[in-house]
């Protein structure tokens, strides 16, 4: 578990006028005035590498024609500062950002609409992807479609010698990579390697998008050794070939198939389930998406029951709450309350299909809801609520005590009684879970689902009724 989570920080385009866009490469500190000190980074963006410094390169432009898979967004950054160091220089009014912009080129009325913007972004990937010698665009993100020796005999020997040594940079198809930036053979920062006499001499920096979430593919590709240290540099002359297509954008059909194993091989479970799905017949299919789904657990709040990424198995069929007891694991859409806490927080909005999970402890009827405020603990009916030890996590999933926070002002700690209508619920780790101490009693329409079973990972495999 991370003690130190990390924060983030965007850099955002306000465009005059909606078609309006501008190619550009920055560099970004975070600075405490106070100490005078950089901010460290867990990893560095593009290149050159820095412990302190974020760097890469996007085309800026509206959010209606923004399409990261060919490098245009209308904010980009990273969530690689200590969340801990940030919220100090914050507490003390010491944080200031340093940016270093370079502008490489700006235009005007480029939208979709017009044949331009995103869709010529689009095109023009797809055309470059035809071609022997491609040229790369910062931002834009490349599918290596081959990796190994072709057995045929249709490469040229020097061909076999670059797909071989792309296994050496942590290059492997069917991963998405994102080129964060580009340099020419003088080591000069470029946009694209379309302005070059040689295209070929250009260093790309590259890093897998989702990088996090990529480790343990590119883990087992290299036999167990562990790749930390992104971007790599990788000569542009590696992903091109002569007359054979190394490298495509995610436009193109060919990336599909090798997209697909790469993503059977990382989650067997959830892809399988996926394919089934697909191919049931629709009626079928429809009441399947509708009345059971997949949950991934995205936090720590239900550790050590639940931890982050397990996958679960959900029913939602109607009146899931008359088949759930107290001390089942229910998944509920978000009362008013959370929703407002969430918004006063600054987090990012809570999306309509948003589901939440915790464990129902209190009933319709319960009476004498108290929080011990030495402790955090909850009694209902003048005993513990029921579950698991709530201090068996690690505390230090949450350094900032956020939680100790919101409780100053908790809407249930304290419930002389819960409504007909009214559970109350509760997370397996109390350090870290926003529950009904925080937000109050649920109400019992908001109650979705339970879990049938958690599916991954295999080696804890587990029926719903004994989570």
């Amino acid at each position: 578990m991370l003690s130190n989570p990390p924060a983030a920080a965007y850099l955002r385009y306000i465009p005059h006028e909606y078609g309006d866009e501008v190619d550009i490469a920055w560099r970004m500190k975070l600075i405490d005035t106070h100490s005078r000190e950089y901010l460290k980074i867990r990893t560095s963006g593009g290149l050159p590498k820095s412990p302190d410094t974020w760097s890469a390169a996007m085309t800026f432009c509206s959010e209606m024609e923004a399409l990261e898979s060919v490098g245009r967004a209308s904010d980009w950054g990273s969530t690689i500062w200590d969340s801990r160091s940030v919220c100090n220089a914050l507490s003390e009014s010491s944080l200031q950002a340093q940016i270093q912009i370079s502008v490489f080129g700006s235009r005007k009325g480029e939208n979709s609409l017009l044949l331009g913007g995103a869709y010529r972004a689009v095109k023009e990937a797809l055309e470059e992807t035809k071609k022997a010698v491609r040229s790369f665009r910062a931002g834009e993100v490349i599918v290596p479609l081959r990796t190994e020796v072709a057995r045929d005999g249709a490469l040229s020997s020097q061909e076999q010698e670059q797909l071989n040594e792309l296994k050496k940079f942590y290059i492997f198809p069917g991963i998405d990579y994102r080129i964060m930036t580009l340099r020419d053979a003088e080591d000069r920062e470029i946009f694209s390697t379309s302005s070059l006499s040689k295209p070929s001499e250009a260093k790309i920096a590259l890093r897998p998008c989702g990088w996090k979430s990529q480790q343990q593919r590119l883990w087992l590709k290299r036999g167990g050794q562990v790749m930390n240290d992104w971007p790599v540099e990788v000569p542009a002359s590696f992903l091109t070939g002569n007359n054979h297509t190394i490298c495509v954008t995610r436009f193109d059909a060919r990336s599909a198939l090798p997209r697909i194993v790469s993503a059977f091989s990382r989650d067997p479970v959830i892809m399988s389930a996926a394919v089934l799905l697909a191919f049931l017949p629709i009626p079928i299919a429809f009441l399947v998406r509708n009345l059971i789904s997949f949950y991934v657990i995205p936090t720590a709040s239900m550790e050590p029951t639940l931890l982050k990424g397990d996958v679960l198995i959900v029913e939602k069929f109607p009146n899931v709450i008359n088949r759930a007891k107290r001390g089942d694991i229910v998944l509920f859409s978000p009362p008013s309350t959370l929703r407002e806490i969430v918004r006063q927080s600054g987090s990012s909005a809570i999306g309509s299909n948003s589901l939440f999970v915790k464990r129902l402890v209190g009933m319709p009827g319960d009476q004498n809801v108290l929080m011990d405020p030495s402790t955090n603990q909850v009694t209902i009916n003048h005993s513990p609520a029921i579950g698991p030890d709530r201090t068996l996590c690690n505390d230090n999933n949450e350094p900032l005590k956020l939680i100790d926070r919101l409780l100053v002002n908790g809407k249930g700690i304290k419930v002389p009684q819960l409504a007909p209508d009214e559970v109350y619920v509760l997370g397996d780790c109390k350090s870290v879970s926003i529950d009904s101490r925080v937000f109050g009693p649920l109400p019992l329409k908001n109650v979705v689902g339970k879990p049938i079973a958690r599916l991954w990972p295999l080696n804890r495999l587990a029926n719903g009724k004994n989570l």
